[in-house]
């Protein structure tokens, strides 16, 4: 619980931090016909509507408090793009008034942080909205049976169902899903949290998927947010086999062992090696586990497969940096010694509705 006071109140600060530099700089930039309080203020505000806005969506639900909600993601995702554009361009600023200043105009260069930032934010939100695309991989596995070759794996990760996510564009997914007839579906957690309102729309739209070898799927961090008992029926109403450090056997030859979120949910190395304890070591086993972690102690039990998401693949700029410092991978195809290691960008987004 320590921990995770401390990592809110960091990512408080860095967010009320990030909310004054921008102040400072219109302030600087611009001479507007209000005053520099009034200015600071409206960044204050603004930096408190996503705080309110969380806990407005858990405590009172309603298409007010939704839309409200909507503004301060989109916001989120507009200050981080509009931070990322003003402290490059700011270097630049400062070379220009070291090395020629007489070529310094701010008020250039205010207007051309706004077109870099407009045009950023543009693209985000349209890589946002669009349906992802379906990528096709093929993994080799040495110790699959000969009858299983080519046998075909869906994989959806983070979807995070809520009022950010138009029903119909979850259907457009399972549409897709259906298409490519896959002999089993997989979903690596963060399937909904607050602000779902759409239950029956979902359950009944992935009950039309029905491959042959069956349905599962982990816990994600945001399932512990949204409350295991309720995640927990938002995939059991959707035919999915929640795999919650347990091993299932298929008849196949397959064994899929799946692990709630290892970080949120406290996994150790030994929990991990009493689930492979419970495998046969001659037929393959394909892991499903929502954070990229643990690759070295997967490939040390010789894990034909370990699929993840979590990551988004950093979805806007700078978390990919970030994300980088705190995993190994964070998206596209691995290996370590005998294991490969798939890391999904995920089907839609958390928070901004960018990528």
């Amino acid at each position: 619980m320590f921990r995770i006071i401390v990592f809110v109140g960091i990512v408080t600060l860095v967010y009320l931090g990030l909310h004054y530099f921008l102040a400072f700089w219109v302030i600087r930039h611009f001479d507007l016909p209000v005053s520099n309080k009034t200015i600071r203020v409206v960044f204050l505000i603004l930096a408190l509507c996503f705080p309110v806005s969380a806990i407005l969506v858990r405590t009172y639900p309603g298409n007010l408090t939704q839309l409200f909600s909507f503004f301060c993601y989109v916001w989120m995702g507009i200050i981080f793009i509009w931070f990322c554009s003003t402290f490059a361009v700011t270097v630049i600023e400062v070379a220009i008034k070291i090395t020629k200043p007489s070529l310094y105009n701010k008020t250039f260069v205010g207007y051309s942080v706004f077109i870099l930032t407009f045009l950023a934010i543009t693209l985000s939100i349209i890589n946002g909205v669009r349906v992802p695309e379906i990528k096709r991989i093929e993994i080799p596995m040495a110790n699959l049976p000969q009858k299983l070759d080519g046998f075909s794996i869906a994989v959806l990760s983070d979807m995070h169902l809520s009022h950010l996510v138009p029903f119909k564009r979850f259907e457009r997914v399972v549409n897709k899903v259906k298409k490519q007839n896959p002999d089993m579906l997989v979903h690596l957690g963060d399937f909904a949290e607050a602000g779902f309102d759409y239950h029956k729309k979902v359950y009944d739209a992935t009950k039309t998927i029905t491959p042959p070898h069956g349905k599962f799927a982990v816990m994600g961090n945001h399932e512990f947010y949204y409350g295991i008992k309720t995640s927990q029926g938002v995939f059991k109403n959707s035919t999915f086999t929640v795999l919650r450090q347990k091993v299932a056997s298929l008849d196949c030859g397959l064994q899929i062992l799946g692990i709630d979120d290892i970080k949120t949910a406290g996994i150790g190395d030994r929990q991990i090696e009493e689930l492979f304890s419970k495998t046969n070591p001659n037929k393959p086993v394909i892991v499903l586990t929502h954070q990229p972690l643990k690759f070295n102690l997967f490939a040390k039990h010789k894990a034909s497969l370990v699929l993840s998401g979590h990551t988004h693949a950093g979805q806007i700029f700078p978390f990919n940096w970030f994300a980088k410092t705190m995993y190994p991978h964070i998206y596209g195809l691995h290996k370590k010694q005998n294991t490969y290691f798939y890391i999904t960008s995920g089907t839609f987004f958390w928070g901004p509705p960018m990528r």
